[in-house]
């Protein structure tokens, strides 16, 4: 009958109708997307535009439209928890637009994080997903900031093994070495015991200097015992001196008047970044290649007789080895501040500076060596002479090694906490 065949055709109707509303939302969604990146890009594209000399405003707004938008548009994403979703989309985007400007002058100053808001919360809408706008900014900036980190951290170690060793085998095998024992040490620090303490009241900075010199060891130590081989064997060599260099290097990537840092900002966010001519650099280098060759070369600082506790030990545990801690340090961001390593350059003060250069000449005076005084236990490293006092270092009220009085003091400038008393006299 008439009527019976109309049916079925009713209800196809129906049905392409249901589709063509389906299909005309998800267009919508598209569009709306789609302008929002564009929007939000050329924007952001407007405040660095002019640090580019060879793409115009419309080329590098193309360029990361591409990307975010690629991401943006898997329909995938809507289908995915909002936290997992808002990740995704800033991981996803990251790839292709970092592989595609990456080595651009304005890529880490561009502030993309606008732009990857707004699509998120177009998204988590689209979702049918209830969350609060700002939760969602906290985690698209989490994950861009991350990224950008870890990509400026591995363009810094780059450049430091670049400007040390021509061979790029060399080069690949330092960069390879330094990257895989950067997290195992930073993990190892941050788990030291101290996240309730940091989170109730705050680390003291003689806690913060300790951190950052267990960092600097356990990196250093990993890295180098990685690529030592390679290193040992290449035409440049490997010296206490050279790796000296590195590590300053590595705390100033970018020279001593950009910020950033190697080290983590994690780490240095209430002293901030350690000078150049941090004493203790010195120090653990001299450390470390005296354990790597088996414990043969000398160390005033671990030198111990008559059973006394060393005053490198009673220095570690006050964290206060050199001028840095009391003196002040270098304004800087380090991996885990990308984005703020542009506005936080800061000189260096005077008596920072004094402080520093205190320390320098204490160093060259060891180097330069002297007759010292035979019965001090620095021994080969003794700055002082015959006829200099004698002080006993008092530790807990034991009695530790004996000290001519110059290097006693040039000890006493690192860590004025620390206790003698002159030979002969009562304590």
């Amino acid at each position: 009958a008439p009527g019976s065949a109309s049916l079925p055709v009713a209800g196809c109707c129906t049905a392409a109708s249901s589709k063509e509303r389906a299909d005309g939302r998800v267009e919508m969604h598209h569009d709306r997307v789609h302008n929002v990146i564009y929007n939000t890009v050329g924007e952001a594209v407007s405040h660095i535009a002019h640090l580019d000399t060879e793409w115009s405003d419309a080329e590098i707004s193309k360029r990361i439209v591409r990307h975010i938008w690629k991401a943006a548009s898997d329909s995938e994403l809507v289908e995915r928890p909002w936290e997992e979703a808002c990740q995704e989309l800033v991981t996803r985007s990251m790839h292709g637009y970092s592989a595609a400007c990456g080595e651009r002058s304005w890529f880490y100053d561009i502030d993309l994080i606008p732009t990857f808001t707004a699509v998120a919360i177009e998204l988590v809408h689209a979702s049918g997903q209830v969350c609060n706008p700002e939760g969602i900014q906290e985690i698209v900036q989490v994950e861009y900031e991350a990224i950008l980190d870890r990509m400026l951290l591995d363009k810094a170690i780059w450049e430091v093994a670049s400007s040390f060793f021509a061979d790029e085998k060399v080069r690949s095998k330092l960069f390879q070495a330094l990257s895989k024992a950067y997290w195992p040490a930073l993990d190892e620090v941050l788990t030291d015991g101290n996240i309730s303490r940091e989170i109730m009241y705050g680390l003291d900075p003689q806690t913060d200097q300790r951190r950052i010199e267990t960092f600097v060891r356990r990196w250093l130590d990993d890295g180098i015992s990685r690529a030592w081989s390679v290193l040992e064997n290449s035409d440049e060599g490997l010296s206490e001196d050279m790796l000296i260099e590195l590590l300053k290097a590595l705390i100033s990537p970018f020279g001593p008047e950009d910020p950033f840092s190697c080290l983590p900002g994690t780490l240095m966010e209430r002293l901030g970044r350690p000078p150049t001519d941090w004493a203790f650099i010195r120090i653990v280098v001299r450390d470390l290649f005296r354990q790597w060759n088996g414990g043969t070369a000398p160390s005033k600082k671990r030198r111990k007789k008559n059973g006394g506790v060393g005053i490198a030990a009673e220095a570690e545990e006050d964290g206060n080895d050199d001028a840095w801690a009391t003196a002040g340090a270098v304004g800087g961001s380090g991996a885990g501040g990308a984005k703020k390593r542009k506005a936080q350059a800061e000189p260096v003060k005077e008596d920072e500076e004094e402080a520093v250069d205190d320390v320098a000449e204490e160093d060259q005076a060891e180097e330069d060596g002297g007759a010292g005084h035979p019965e001090c236990t620095s021994q080969d490293d003794c700055i002082g002479a015959p006829e200099e006092r004698l002080v006993r270092h008092m530790h807990n009220g034991k009695a530790g090694d004996v000290y001519c009085e110059a290097c006693w003091e040039s000890f006493r400038q690192r860590n004025p906490s620390l206790k003698g008393v002159i030979e002969g006299e009562e304590p």
